[in-house]
């Protein structure tokens, strides 16, 4: 499942573009973007070290929730943030469907400086070694590539952060008749996405995406760019 204003950004800089035509048959990769469940911080905005990752009363609901409508699809490939809350967001769907995660770095927050005059580091920094704890530890998947998490020092760095994650889609999902889901930013804005709601996107037959559903409801909108590099 599905930082700050990073889903428009993983939109605009993702592949061709975002067609709107609802004739266009889907064909090929279908994406599903999920946020967190709702945290302690979330609901009171205090943002400390105990409310951070921890789920609230409603989050757990919305988990038990999530976990039902994901129950009820069919997904190829689930790929989550090594957030504490994002993990405990799928993890009653992994039990449940018997499935492993891929914990993908690139899926962690970003992009939530306030400053955005600084320039990129030359090599974006790596953090700590992702460690799954308890019961999470035999439902994610951790390739030797992804063993640290990505600790982006400025909001350029986000952004870049952003880029590769858009790459590594490309990579191994391009193009294929595929369902992925992927959990974890927190993105803001026109295309907020709210706690544990499924987001949607198809891919048509130019190659472009159809974004179809936004927060469990039907949407489509279009994006003209070019792809990311």
């Amino acid at each position: 499942m599905i930082n700050r204003r990073s889903f428009v950004r993983l939109l605009s800089l993702s592949i061709p573009a975002f067609a709107v035509a609802r004739e266009a048959r889907a064909f090929g990769l279908r994406l599903y973007f999920v946020r967190h469940a709702e945290t302690l911080a979330n609901a009171t905005g205090k943002y400390n070290s105990q409310t951070i990752d921890r789920l609230s009363a409603r989050g757990e609901q919305q988990v038990a929730r999530l976990t039902r409508e994901l129950l009820g699809m069919s997904l190829d490939t689930i790929c989550v943030s090594p957030m504490r809350r994002a993990v405990d967001t799928i993890r009653p769907y992994l039990e449940e469907s018997k499935l492993v995660a891929n914990v993908w770095p690139e899926l962690a927050e970003c992009c939530h400086q306030k400053v955005r005059t600084a320039e990129p580091s030359p090599h974006l920094p790596r953090g700590a070694e992702i460690a799954p704890v308890g019961e999470a530890r035999r439902l994610m998947r951790i390739d030797a590539a992804d063993r640290y998490t990505y600790e982006p020092a400025n909001y350029a760095d986000g952004i870049a952060l952003i880029r590769l994650a858009v790459q590594r889609i490309n990579r191994e999902f391009g193009a294929s008749n595929r369902s992925e889901m992927l959990l974890g930013w927190e993105p803001r804005g026109r295309f907020a996405i709210a706690n544990a709601e499924i987001s949607r996107l198809n891919q048509v037959e130019d190659g472009t995406f159809e974004l179809i559903q936004l927060n469990g409801r039907v949407s489509a909108f279009k994006f003209p760019t070019a792809p990311a590099r």
